[in-house]
């Protein structure tokens, strides 16, 4: 799973098969249960990989197929945030957001996620203002958690690029700015979302 996950963060798109493969045999087996309990980012990492191969009917399968497996004092409230995230891939961004929204997550790694997919959600809303907002809490939330390690640097390198990005549709030297951007986004090892930075600046690219 290790081994494929590093493989998935350098965008190597062939593993996302075969690490759902395994996370499925791991519950099925019971070796990625603990006493019949799912960790709740395996239960998001799962959602992740369905919502990455452009699958939402399996995601939502997903989702109520192993929602069950969820601490119950934490299950309603992951499964309204993978609800959420499924929501918003088929294009009911202000669905998605009224779910978001509503939830109070206990998790600091799940409310960063929650965090991040507002920041998506309100960057194709173009809602700028509440955009740098989301950004800069965002920011200040991650910055004061202690526990998140090496992965900190991951969910901060994508706030940079989600300002940079947010800049990005209001220079008049868009062809210059936006390649160079693309260029430091292809070459970057640590952010989180990296194919929907690409994905976004290409878009800003493609604009008259």
């Amino acid at each position: 799973l290790n081994y494929c996950i590093r493989k998935i963060n350098k965008d190597d798109k062939i593993f996302l098969t075969k690490i759902l493969d395994l996370y499925d045999d791991g519950v099925k087996d019971n070796w990625l249960l603990d006493n019949g309990v799912m960790n709740q980012v395996t239960y998001k990492n799962i959602i992740t990989l369905c919502i990455r191969l452009g699958n939402f009917e399996q995601a939502e399968e997903k989702l109520l197929q192993y929602k069950e497996f969820v601490n119950k004092n934490d299950r309603e409230s992951i499964f309204q945030f993978n609800h959420a995230r499924i929501l918003k891939e088929r294009g009911l961004t202000r669905d998605a957001l009224i779910l978001l929204y509503s939830n109070r997550y206990k998790d600091s790694l799940i409310e960063i996620h929650a965090r991040i997919e507002m920041i998506k959600i309100y960057h194709e809303l173009k809602e700028d203002a509440l955009l740098i907002n989301q950004i800069q809490s965002t920011e200040k939330f991650i910055n004061k958690l202690d526990k998140l390690g090496y992965h900190k640097k991951y969910y901060n390198n994508f706030c940079k690029y989600a300002t940079q990005l947010n800049k990005l549709g209001h220079t008049s030297k868009k062809s210059l700015t936006g390649k160079e951007l693309l260029k430091k986004l292809k070459n970057e090892t640590e952010v989180i979302e990296k194919s929907w930075l690409l994905k976004e600046v290409n878009k800003e690219l493609s604009k008259p």
